[in-house]
């Protein structure tokens, strides 16, 4: 039985192509690729794509919390610091490990570097518990002889990474909350309380004035199909999931989120922190400016600044820095440009990037303030005007029946 092979090319109009085929061979599946006048980047042999569906299904639960992997890599860190084998802290490790699937993932880890593995190839056949960035650092880590130090900066990201989270989530509850009260008010007003003044508007014998009109027929509606409403809702939700899947789906939800007002500003700002962090961490670590790029694209789930991370690669590849790739991308801001250019210049490029993640860590911080800061009293004045609508629906009719007396 023939091989998949995985490809990933460039169409004419700089468009990533990537596709899983069925071949004898990759030589037979680039020149293919070549007739149709795409360039291929990568390619490798891979598994069937259903195939690697039915296994993510099956070991998606495998996958570690972030708050479990700071804490392994912040301990192991202060282990190798102070002088202990890796196999020793790893054995250390495994016991205080509450997760069976990581106990089971150390512990096959150990028993690969007992086989004469080194941490780093061992580390990679546990892809499930541990991501891409993770084994390349670790990677770096052994090649340099750094090891403690990239797995304290690993540490330090992972922590800054649940922090942001956290911070995102805590801010954002309560809004959550309010916006979910607002919509448990609203049906209970049109499902409960509207249909008990139905009768009454009857028996005025007179022309409901058109605001009454439309929130009778809206509660009409929801009360006759609700239950078809719900499970609409449900198959849309779904179907949305599925297209969202595929990575023209990926793409067009990525490049949407990127235009809501308030939450655009503040998923720009946790990219760009993210590009300028890990691009500090792979750099100063030794890895080339390319290389770096070609790391940071492989972990970047976002599909709009993973073409443009491709696109930029390019770029550097025909000679250009990395500060006018960056302005040609159109997607970083000029503060950013302007600082690499500077440390380019220089020869400062690490610090550079270095101030440039604080920076955009303080920004990010700031856009959640005033994002929820905003956010609460939009709610607040949203939940009012439909309660005050659905109100005066109901007491026009009565004030037109007051004024004929």
């Amino acid at each position: 039985m023939a091989p998949y092979f995985k490809y990933i090319a460039e169409n004419k109009n700089g468009d990533i192509i990537e596709k899983t085929v069925k071949s004898e061979n990759p030589i037979a599946i680039a020149k293919k690729v070549k007739k149709k006048g795409y360039h291929i980047t990568e390619i490798k042999k891979t598994e069937n794509n259903e195939i690697k569906k039915k296994k993510y299904f099956f070991n998606k639960r495998k996958n570690v919390d972030k708050s479990e992997l700071s804490l392994f890599t912040e301990q192991f860190a202060v282990m190798v610091n102070s002088g202990l084998s890796i196999v020793e802290s790893l054995l250390i490790l495994e016991d205080q490990m509450k997760n069976k699937y990581f106990k089971k993932s150390i512990k096959e880890i150990v028993q690969n570097i007992e086989k004469g593995s080194s941490l780093s190839e061992a580390i990679n056949k546990e892809k499930d518990i541990f991501p891409y960035f993770y084994q390349q650092m670790v990677k770096i880590g052994e090649i340099a002889g750094v090891l403690a130090k990239i797995l304290q900066e690993l540490s330090i990201y992972y922590k800054w990474q649940l922090k942001l989270k956290k911070r995102i989530i805590s801010s954002l509850y309560y809004p959550i909350l309010l916006l979910g009260a607002t919509f448990l008010t609203i049906i209970l007003l049109l499902t409960y309380v509207i249909p008990s003044f139905e009768q009454i508007f009857k028996s005025f014998n007179t022309q409901l004035p058109y605001p009454t009109r439309l929130i009778l027929i809206i509660s009409k509606n929801i009360q006759n199909y609700f239950l078809y409403f719900v499970l609409a809702l449900i198959f849309f939700f779904f179907l949305l999931k599925f297209y969202f899947n595929t990575d023209k789906g990926a793409y067009k939800r990525d490049k949407l989120i990127l235009r809501i007002p308030f939450f655009s500003k503040l998923k720009k700002y946790i990219l760009l922190w993210r590009f300028s962090y890990m691009m500090n961490l792979l750099i100063k670590n030794g890895l080339s400016l390319l290389d770096s790029l070609i790391v940071i694209e492989k972990i970047t789930k976002n599909k709009v600044l993973k073409k443009i991370i491709h696109t930029i690669q390019i770029n550097i590849r025909e000679g250009q820095d990395l500060s006018t790739a960056l302005n040609k991308s159109g997607f970083f801001p000029k503060i950013m440009i302007k600082m690499i250019n500077t440390g380019e210049r220089t020869g400062n490029l690490e610090k550079m990037l270095s101030e440039l993640s604080k920076f955009f860590h303080n920004k990010l911080n700031e856009t959640v303030k005033k994002t929820v800061t905003i956010l609460e009293p939009v709610l607040v004045i949203f939940m009012a005007a439909i309660i005050a609508f659905i109100s005066i629906s109901i007491l026009l009719p009565m004030f037109n029946m007051y004024s004929l007396f």
